[in-house]
């Protein structure tokens, strides 16, 4: 008859403070052994997360449970036209979970660099120069299993205006087909031209645009 062979799993303590082993047959150790090998502990991880009774509470509103940043970009950066930034978030779920981060820029060129559980960094390339009413502004988002997210909000600084044009002071004669001179002064002369009935215009006009 074959004698099974075991192995020590723990010490344990007996009455009166006596000290032994627990023994487990071989065959079970292995068994273990060949079962933790098939266990996918991310997905593990990511179904306890979401069944963990502090995620319940969490659901419930328990903002205590949500996704926070340690770390995020200065409210305000300086950048010149064409530009470029670097921007890094760290946050932390207080379960230890998974994250899921996300940016967003009103302007130029936005583009991920890198992304950890926990950190996510990018890169932003300023336009040129900024059109009537706008301005350069970020988001970062992060967002745990439970779609439970946080937002941070940061902004850039010294892009030019882009040039416009702007209304001035009306001729004294309304014309077409004239001519227009910038002068070194900075002014304009408008000279010749017809009117609206076709008849020619001999007179010349300076004004400041």
């Amino acid at each position: 008859m074959p004698i099974a062979s075991a192995v020590p799993v723990a010490e344990v303590s007996g009455i009166g403070g006596s000290r032994g082993r627990a023994w487990l047959p071989a065959s079970v150790g292995g068994l273990l052994v060949f079962l933790s090998g098939c266990i996918d502990f991310d997905k593990e991880l990511g179904e306890f997360c979401l069944r963990a009774p502090a995620r319940e509470v969490s659901a419930a509103g328990d903002e205590s449970m949500a996704p926070y940043f340690r770390e995020a970009p200065e409210s305000s950066s300086y950048v010149e036209g064409t530009g470029q930034l670097s921007f890094q978030v760290t946050a932390e779920d207080p379960l230890g979970c998974g994250l899921r981060f996300s940016w967003s820029a009103s302007v130029g060129t936005l583009s991920l660099v890198q992304e950890t559980a926990t950190t996510s960094q990018a890169r932003w390339t300023a336009p040129a120069c900024l059109g009537p009413g706008e301005t350069a502004s970020f988001t970062a988002t992060v967002s745990d299993v439970l779609d439970q997210s946080v937002t941070t909000r940061f902004s850039a600084v010294g892009i030019p205006d882009c040039p416009s044009w702007s209304p001035t002071c009306s001729l004294d004669e309304l014309r077409e087909g004239h001519t227009a001179t910038l002068l070194t002064s900075g002014k304009v002369l408008v000279a010749g031209g017809e009117l609206s009935n076709a008849e020619n215009v001999s007179t010349a006009e300076v004004y400041t645009p």
